[in-house]
């Protein structure tokens, strides 16, 4: 008996598999060519030297005969955004031009061969079939109208009629009403939830990609398989609705009038003090690190340049002064194979910074519980005691700025007494500075304590 439910038993339910025609089934369906927005739909590959490359943006009408002429090679991966941008224009979230589909990115984690994956992948479709989209009453999920399983998990597609990008928080809200649905329902099968995860942050990315429909997976060596549910597109005032009267929203949302500001819940409006101040440093410096080394793991990295930043710059103000925290992410910015044009408006975007708990700020960069465990491990290579060092770094500047000051009263001839009592230093660091002056001063030739050159001493000499 298999660990996870059999392949077998989905027969009851019907499946449209068109070999060879599906691509251009699926594009007629999710980019319709008569719709009234109109906007580009960008594909990419990410090729055998993990580089995320441009094949071109295309309009609806365009876009089949571009997939029917598109080579696929087994050892690339192929992507497709969910949504278009401005006509020549890249793919980047200020670009944005329509909405067209609701993507909802299912991860499967742990270690296990491929046959066990695709057996746990069939019995999760199975179930949410079963359980969410084809019942009665107020439970039923609106049916997507694609499913796309990519090998290492599954895409849950549904098509909305184009609308304007000013409707984006409604495409959010939609997004995260359908995480709560999907959540509460892994909940009940423990085996499931233990390995399915929900990419919300990937999700909501509107200028994201999402594997093309129809190639190879590199990582499973398999092509990925299309499922086409229905054809209709959903209107995305209606679909919210829909979402909001779903009885486990219901219960998962707080009513207006008590639920808790979620800048009091996620921010933290006190200031640290002197003896919290180590510690606090420590962890934005760790943040800083965090978003370096995401931005290198990241297969595409494209569609969260300005988020990596946005939290980036957020942190580095809070240890550093302005201009240094904005030298800080010109230098991450120009790390991007695509860097951004101009992130001044970033800047801009945050006068003071703000305070985020670490499990926000990790969601908000779409990091898995696995990548902050290896970046742990990374980490801890190279600090072994983040707080002491930082701690010893500031002693360190501190005494720099008193020796320098008492230099600058040896000159004037002030006492050791008087400089060590003005600077706060001990008299035999105050007598080693004066020494150590004394000595450097008598190594230097008389034209360079003189500070004029060689030629006019040995002029001045003569007269």
């Amino acid at each position: 008996m298999s660990k996870f439910f059999s392949s077998a038993n989905l027969s009851f339910l019907f499946q449209i598999r068109l070999k060879g025609v599906i691509c251009l089934t699926v594009y007629e369906i999710l980019f319709p060519a008569n719709e009234e927005y109109q906007g580009m739909v960008h594909l990419a590959v990410l090729n055998k030297n993990k580089e995320m490359k441009s094949l071109g943006s295309y309009l609806p009408k365009d876009l089949p005969d571009r997939i029917e002429t598109l080579k696929i090679m087994k050892g690339m991966n192929y992507y497709i955004t969910a949504n278009s941008t401005y006509i020549h224009t890249r793919r980047r979230l200020t670009n944005l031009f329509s909405l067209n589909n609701i993507v909802l990115d299912f991860d499967i984690h742990g270690r296990m061969n491929q046959h066990l994956r695709n057996e746990l992948i069939d019995e999760f479709v199975w179930r949410i079939k079963r359980d969410l989209f084809f019942i009665e009453g107020s439970f039923k999920l609106p049916l997507p109208n694609i499913l796309h399983k990519t090998g290492r998990g599954i895409q849950m597609w549904w098509h909305i009629n184009s609308t304007s990008k000013q409707l984006q928080f409604i495409y959010h809200e939609i997004i995260e009403n359908l995480a709560i649905i999907f959540k509460d329902f892994l909940s009940e099968y423990p085996e499931l939830e233990k390995h399915i995860e929900i990419d919300v942050s990937a999700s909501k990315n509107s200028v994201g990609l999402f594997r093309l429909f129809d190639t190879y997976n590199t990582h499973t060596g398999m092509k990925t398989e299309v499922e086409i549910l229905h054809e209709k597109g959903f209107d995305i005032n209606e679909l919210n609705q829909s979402l909001r009267n779903h009885p486990v929203v219901i219960e998962n949302c707080i009513p207006k009038k008590d639920k808790p500001n979620k800048m009091k819940q996620n921010i933290c409006k006190k200031k640290p003090t002197q003896y919290q101040r180590g510690s606090y440093d420590a962890l934005h410096k760790k943040r800083l690190a965090f978003i370096k080394w995401w931005s290198l793991e990241l297969d595409d990295v494209v569609g969260k340049r300005d988020i990596l930043i946005y939290y980036g710059f957020n942190a580095a103000k809070e240890i550093m002064s302005t201009p240094e925290a904005e030298k800080w992410c010109n230098n991450l910015n120009d790390s991007f194979e695509e860097p951004l044009d101009s992130i001044e408006y970033i800047f801009k975007e945050i006068q003071n910074p703000f305070h985020i708990r670490s499990n926000v700020f990790f969601e908000k960069l779409g990091a898995s519980e696995e990548d902050i465990k290896r970046f742990e491990k990374e980490y801890s290579k190279h600090s072994v005691n983040l707080t002491r060092n930082m701690e010893i770094q500031k002693r360190k500047k501190l005494k720099d700025k008193q020796k320098e000051i008492a230099r600058e009263l040896l000159k004037i001839g002030e006492s050791y007494k008087t400089i060590s009592e003005k600077v706060g230093l001990s008299t035999s660091t105050i007598y080693r500075l004066a020494k150590e002056t004394n000595k450097k001063n008598s190594e230097k030739k008389p034209w360079e304590q003189l500070n004029i050159s060689r030629a006019t001493y040995y002029r001045r000499k003569k007269l």
